[in-house]
């Protein structure tokens, strides 16, 4: 038992010293190497509510959709119950709170002289970009078990810009034209692309 006793604590020694003359050797240093990750983003300006603001102003002096008139518009404050804003906001402004002026909705109704079809247009202000995108074009066809008269009163098209939601919505006396709003929506996307460009 002594004999392997000892066997075991030379081996134990002899390693420990192999060990120690192997790191010693290897002293020779090895570069070290970073590595660098550059991701680049390109810096955007995100439009502030200030931008937003003159944006209302323009849109107002410069929108024209043909064979439509704009009804004059007026600023307003809409108070809200907290449970429809995630529990974020009183009012649908800039801080959300009631004592907060600054809304971040407009909206621009449009009528034809007859008065059969208006269109609304309403800019929603948020502080994120999403890009310029067309996100919906709701035409309620296809469902037979709806009223089919209410269904064929509204068309509406629905874009992001920029930091914007954007929505044109036509509502008819009697049947929504497409092609009509087709028009209104390309005068809207003009009016943006002509103030943004700027």
């Amino acid at each position: 038992m002594k004999k392997m006793f000892l066997l075991l604590i030379s081996s134990f020694l002899m390693i420990t010293i192999f060990l120690t003359g192997c790191s010693s050797e290897s002293s020779v240093q090895t570069p070290q190497f970073t590595a660098i990750n550059k991701i680049e983003k390109e810096i955007v300006n995100i439009p502030n509510y200030d931008d937003f603001a003159k944006f209302m102003e323009d849109f107002e002096n410069n929108i024209d959709i043909a064979g439509f008139s704009l009804i004059q518009p007026y600023k307003t404050i809409f108070l809200i119950e907290r449970d429809f804003t995630f529990n974020k906001k009183d009012t649908i402004t800039v801080g959300g709170g009631s004592g907060d002026f600054n809304p971040t909705q407009q909206l621009f109704i449009f009528e034809n002289k007859d008065k059969s079809i208006q269109f609304y247009v309403r800019f929603a202000y948020t502080e994120v970009d999403m890009g310029n995108n067309l996100v919906a074009w709701e035409v309620p066809t296809g469902y037979d078990q709806a009223d089919s008269e209410l269904l064929n009163r509204t068309d509406m098209a629905t874009y992001t810009y920029r930091n914007l939601i954007v929505t044109v919505t036509q509502n008819a006396k009697t049947k929504a034209n497409l092609s009509v709003t087709k028009n209104a929506v390309k005068s809207v996307l003009s009016t943006l692309d002509s103030y943004y460009s700027k």
